[in-house]
């Protein structure tokens, strides 16, 4: 039997989007789902356009389909490998069977020997790992070279023997002129050398250009056997390399008066630890580095331990590991020796930095924990930084400026440069009001980083001393006032000029060379030192790289999207399964919102401070109730009659008219308690919802916001068993409540015949119909209606109970009446005699008058959900009435009418909610 066409009226998860209609004869199979459509056409006379389903995500709620959503809405299109590209991974029955080939062993500088104790630093669990460091402490040279003394030369550094005593303790040069010479190694993986250029699986990277990192997963630019295995920088194994090797003059800054205080301390209270002056010693003096000698090529590397952070800052602090990261003793010592001059020469060169301009800015990293059945998440904490973390980002940083520095002068005009320019005017005025009062009548300019560094310091500080996190908000304004970062060609914007300077780095050369397997232009750069360092052409030239360039910067802008997106939306998913009580600022006032910024998040919200009648909306105090029921309670509504709403540039207040006292008052920058959770909502998803809390409320979330949670009968019945006297009986009610349970007492014992045949037919229409929750009730934020749609199953079972039993004949309520239900061809619930033209439509039927008939017996915002987002049936011939459409939509949004714009859009992640077509498309 041929299926008929049905028209779905389907709602983007983008809520700037207009609803857009679907013909398809698998309507049954889409209702309730995320699905892909795709734009055809938009009629000058209509007010929807009309499209196809190009791809289906999921059922509603489905984590992996709403994270698929984003990835669609993000403009990510994840496609496995192709067999092509997958035959040019090397041939290795096991990842542990592959072996450095001896021909290119002889290419490259051997760096496995036991004089390089190369380590790699990355958080936990890391997989693919980029980049590896090591420290090695050389012999004093025959004739020093003077201090401060640049090079940037391409020869291979003398291997200068093993890390002798001789060495490590820089003797020969004496106790004034004390200097140390030491090799500190950036080692990257080497990827260009497994991912040739122009091959098939560099046309897959280039199409990527970047690895996207999810909450739930990870999307590689590369396949598994290269990322995780032959590429990565495992612990005990062999590895390819590109290198980037400083020898360093190392010199004591120190005076030595400070010896004799170390000396004392540690004689006088015994706490100089491993014995007394030498242990100390590096610690309170202070070293000064100057580059000797910068070394650029192709190493093979065995990295001896790969430590996650908080393992190589306790081994740097001198502190004890846990079992699981202890290490052999030897090792602890030579790490700490190598981790202190790591941290003495990173401190030197951000302090270099810092003067120059470089900002400090704050942004947060949310990790979640998520339910190893469901995968739903169930706690989120902030990531913890600590100082390992700004040492590594600095060497780095100092590896991509030395290798941007190098192509940029051998290739001027086609090299891959990474730029970024000032903030916009626009985007910095924002920020300028909290930035000048603190700049001593100064104006801040936002072209020179200098100047906004300098102002954001002193505006810092000011803040931190009365409260921390109004130095949070205010780098947080900052991080978002400025421009974004672009990868460009040199032959755009020319080396050493202000185009090519980068703001935030205060870096005159910078690029990205160190994570070539999570980012295309890191190979794309390292073919170019490669070729730079041999004297070769430059591998692609200036035309080709500015389209290669254009196309990296949408595709870091699309991952950076997707990932904060995804992070955004389980938190979201969190918060309305357990709503958070957190400490907020107030960083904006207007006549009728709050702005607030949640630092522990780093989240921007409005509150508003009216309800939807005008009111003033005082903090809510503990027990009060929230929400729907709380704006319609009349003796609410009364008490907040008596209040008078006044807003400055500068501070809210609400004052009781009746005796003028200031019921509650906040300023600008001052902080408040509020309650942070999630609206649902069907088709668009949950949104942030905050409300302040009365400072008498605690951290633990109320009572009455956990009630607010639970589907509205159980949140009524629990209402109900709070109110009821301890002795038992019947709950203490107020008068007019207690008038509204007798009317929906009465309804119920006069429908209560009907009630009992209809439901004993349901039963015996099958255990599928009688297993789904009865029409109206809601399941997270989804009419069940439509949520547990089965095609025919679902739908034949009602139905079937439906031509056996008497159709119920019931008055709309004011509520359809109000959506404009009666216009859409459902006049038999009004008895102007039955509209049915199939199964669908009976169903439609008995669905409303469900919902009719138990609308005394379910509060208010369960009415409102059984009311407004019925089934809706549209009965009619020949071609679509726009007009019905649109009421269909207007009802489906719950009175929303659905006004769109037109053009532009392209494919969007949809949900289809309610409508069938009964005739031609």
């Amino acid at each position: 039997m041929q299926r008929r066409s049905e028209m779905l009226v389907c709602m983007p998860l983008d809520r700037r989007l207009p609803a857009v209609v679907v013909v398809t004869r698998q309507g049954h199979q889409l209702v309730g789902c995320r699905f892909v459509v795709r734009v055809d056409y938009w009629e000058r006379s209509s007010r929807y356009p009309r499209g196809h389903v190009t791809r289906v995500l999921g059922r509603l709620n489905d984590l992996r389909a709403e994270s698929d959503a984003v990835l669609v809405q993000c403009g990510i299109n994840y496609k496995p490998f192709c067999e092509a590209a997958l035959s040019e991974l090397p041939r290795v029955t096991r990842p542990e069977d592959w072996r450095v080939p001896s021909r290119e062993r002889s290419n490259r500088r051997d760096l496995t020997g036991p004089e390089y104790f190369v380590v790699s630093i990355d958080p936990v669990g890391c997989t693919d790992v980029d980049d590896a460091m090591h420290v090695r402490f050389l012999p004093p040279a025959p004739e020093p070279a003077p201090a401060g003394r640049h090079h940037q030369n391409t020869h291979v550094a003398g291997e200068g023997g093993t890390q002798d005593e001789a060495g490590e303790r820089g003797e020969g040069a004496g106790e004034e002129g004390w200097q140390q010479r030491v090799e500190v190694g950036v080692h990257i993986a080497d990827v260009s050398w497994f991912v040739a250029a122009g091959g098939m699986l560099d046309g897959e990277a280039r199409d990527r250009c970047t690895s996207v990192y999810l909450v739930d997963r990870r999307l590689d630019m590369l396949p598994g056997l290269l990322s995780e295995q032959l590429c990565s920088l495992r612990q005990g194994v062999e590895r390819l390399a590109v290198s980037v090797i400083w020898t360093l003059r190392r010199r004591r800054t120190q005076p030595q008066q400070q010896l004799g205080k170390l000396a004392a301390r540690s004689n006088g209270d015994g706490a100089g630890g491993d014995g007394g002056v030498d242990a100390g010693r590096e610690e309170l003096e202070e070293y000064e580095y100057d580059v000797e000698d910068v070394w650029y090529g192709r190493t093979v590397i065995r990295s001896r331990h790969q430590l996650h952070y908080q393992q190589a800052q306790d081994i740097l602090d001198g502190r004890a590991a846990s079992l699981e990261d202890a290490l052999p003793s030897e090792h602890v010592a030579a790490l700490r020796r190598s981790l202190v001059v790591l941290d003495e020469l990173t401190s030197q060169l951000h302090a270099r930095r810092v003067a120059a301009g470089a900002l400090e800015l704050a942004s947060a990293e949310l990790r979640f924990q998520v339910d190893p059945s469901s995968g739903a998440p169930c706690q989120v904490e902030c990531k913890h930084k600590v100082h390992m973390m700004d040492i590594v980002a600095e060497m780095m940083i100092a590896a991509n400026s030395a290798v941007a520095e190098r192509i940029a002068t051998a290739f001027p005009g086609c090299a891959l440069l990474r730029s970024h320019p000032p903030p916009r005017p626009q985007a910095f005025e924002e920020i300028r009001a909290l930035l000048e009062p603190h700049s001593g009548g100064a104006q801040v300019d936002p072209t020179s980083n200098a100047s906004l560094a300098a102002a954001l310091e002193r505006a810092c500080a000011t803040a931190a001393a009365s409260d921390p996190a109004a130095a949070t908000l205010i780098k947080s304004l900052a991080t978002r006032a400025m421009s974004e970062a672009q990868y460009n060609s040199s032959g755009t914007t020319p080396p050493g000029t202000p185009l090519s300077y980068h703001y935030g780095l205060a870096l005159q050369y910078y690029t990205h060379f160190t994570s070539p397997i999570r980012r295309y232009a890191d190979v794309v750069v390292h073919r170019q030192l490669l070729a730079a360092i041999s004297g070769a052409p430059p591998p692609q030239l200036h035309p080709d790289l500015a389209a290669a360039a254009a196309v990296m910067n949408m595709r870091h802008r699309q991952a950076k999207a997707a990932q904060k997106e995804c992070s955004e939306l389980y938190l979201l998913l969190l918060l309305h399964a357990q709503p958070h009580v957190e400490k907020a600022l107030v960083c904006g006032i207007t006549p009728t919102r709050l702005e607030l910024f949640v630092p522990r998040y780093h989240l921007r919200g409005t509150v508003a401070l009216t309800d939807r009648k005008g009111l003033p909306r005082p903090p809510l105090r503990p027990g009060q109730p929230d929400g729907h029921d709380a704006e319609e309670d009349p003796f609410l509504a009364s008490e907040r009659r008596g209040l008078r709403l006044m807003t400055t540039q500068e501070e809210v207040s609400i004052t009781d008219t009746a005796t003028g006292t200031i019921v509650w008052r906040v300023r600008l920058g001052q902080s408040v308690s509020v309650r942070l959770s999630a609206a649902d909502h069907r088709a668009h998803g949950p949104k942030l919802a905050l409300r302040v809390l009365d400072n008498g409320h605690s951290e633990p979330l109320p009572r009455a916001n956990a009630q607010a949670q639970q589907p509205p009968a159980a949140a009524a019945a629990a209402a109900a068993a709070a109110t009821a006297p301890p002795g038992g009986g019947a709950p203490a009610l107020p008068l007019p409540l207690r008038m509204l349970v007798s009317l929906r007492d009465k309804a119920q014992a006069q429908s209560q015949p009907q009630s009992q045949g209809l439901q004993q037919q349901c039963a015996a229409a099958g255990p599928a119909a009688a297993a789904r929750p009865a029409f109206g009730q809601s399941h997270s934020g989804v009419t069940s209606a439509q949520a547990h749609d089965g095609g025919e199953e679902g739908f034949g079972a009602l139905a079937a109970a439906a031509a056996a039993a008497e159709p119920l004949r019931m008055p709309t309520p004011p509520s359809l009446e109000r959506v404009g239900v009666h216009r859409l061809g459902l006049q038999g619930l009004q008895g102007h005699g039955p509209s049915r033209v199939g199964k669908e439509e009976e169903a439609a039927e008995v669905a409303l008058g469900l919902a009719a008939n138990s609308a005394l017996g379910a509060p208010a915002a369960a009415l409102v959900v059984a009311a407004a987002d019925p089934l809706i049936t549209v009965a009619a011939s020949g071609a679509a009435d726009d007009g019905v459409i649109s009421a269909a939509a207007a009802a489906v949004m719950g009175g929303r009418g659905g006004e769109g714009r037109k053009g532009g859009i392209g494919a969007a992640s949809m949900v289809a909610l309610s409508s069938t077509w009964d005739g031609e498309g």
